[in-house]
């Protein structure tokens, strides 16, 4: 058998190698990797060329299926770990595989992914879930910003990292619940009650003590913060409040609204992006 002409041909198949999802049995399951590896491997005294490849395979796989579950601990909770891994991740990393170093961002484009290929009864509360974990996440990661004031025309859009969600169901307390114990826990007990009397309106961002804080906000308030997922000035925020059914809660609340908005920075000017 020929040896690997380049360190780049040792390098590219070392990575294509362990890539492969393993076995039920956490083994190889690449037959040409196992058949390959006498080319690349020596033997040790203990192993041979597959079982020393497969031991970094196991470590490439177990460390990456922990972040994934560390990064959605809710739907992890709702799976257990088992499933989790087998129905979601491994076939999302396969079709996905980490395109960064960052660890940090694993698992970013899940929810997406989630969208096309997770087709069962309850796909709504799984993609919701995904997307709420998934926000703790860039949350926690994303920059800081800063300004003094800004003028009544000026642009105006969301901070990076301020979600707004809609649902029928309160989800946050329900995350907070299951992910004190951890995701096996839940195959043999009762899940906490998810509170399903919404509509909720709610925001999560990172606060100036960089802590994750969600909170519950009311319709009206929700609904005009929405507007600036797109840039939009206070002036214009006005303008469409003319013709908006939230018209008489802003005539009592908007000032203040506007005042803890920009004093959270849940709203930022365009030209800091």
């Amino acid at each position: 058998m020929k040896p690997p002409k380049t360190l780049y041909d040792i390098q590219e198949w070392f990575g294509n190698s362990i890539s492969q999802p393993l076995t039920e049995d956490q083994k190889l399951s690449n037959t040409q990797t196992i058949e390959e590896s006498p080319r690349f491997i020596k033997p040790s005294p203990t192993l041979k060329p597959h079982e020393r490849i497969e031991i970094y395979s196991q470590q490439y796989w177990w460390r990456i299926l922990k972040i994934m579950r560390d990064h959605y601990p809710t739907l992890a909770s709702l799976f257990g770990t088992f499933h989790f891994n087998e129905q979601l991740a491994v076939p999302y990393l396969k079709d996905c595989p980490p395109d960064t170093w960052n660890i940090n961002l694993l698992g970013a484009s899940f929810p997406k992914w989630l969208e096309t290929n997770y087709n069962e009864s309850d796909k709504a509360l799984i993609i919701n879930a995904a997307n709420m974990d998934w926000a703790y996440v860039f949350s926690f990661l994303a920059k800081n910003y800063a300004y003094e004031s800004v003028g009544l025309s000026e642009k105006l859009v969301l901070r990076p990292g301020h979600f707004l969600f809609e649902w029928p169901y309160d989800l946050f307390n329900f995350r907070k619940a299951v992910t004190k114990e951890e995701p096996d826990y839940w195959l043999e007990n009762e899940f906490p009650e998810l509170n399903k009397k919404g509509p909720f309106y709610l925001s999560l961002y990172r606060n100036q003590d960089n802590n994750l804080v969600w909170v519950e906000l009311k319709e009206a308030e929700f609904k005009l913060l929405q507007e600036f997922k797109k840039p939009l000035s206070l002036n214009e925020l006005c303008d469409i409040l003319e013709s908006s059914p939230y018209k008489q809660d802003a005539e009592k609340h908007l000032a203040g609204w506007i005042q803890k908005w920009t004093l959270k920075l849940l709203i930022i000017p365009e030209k800091k992006l």
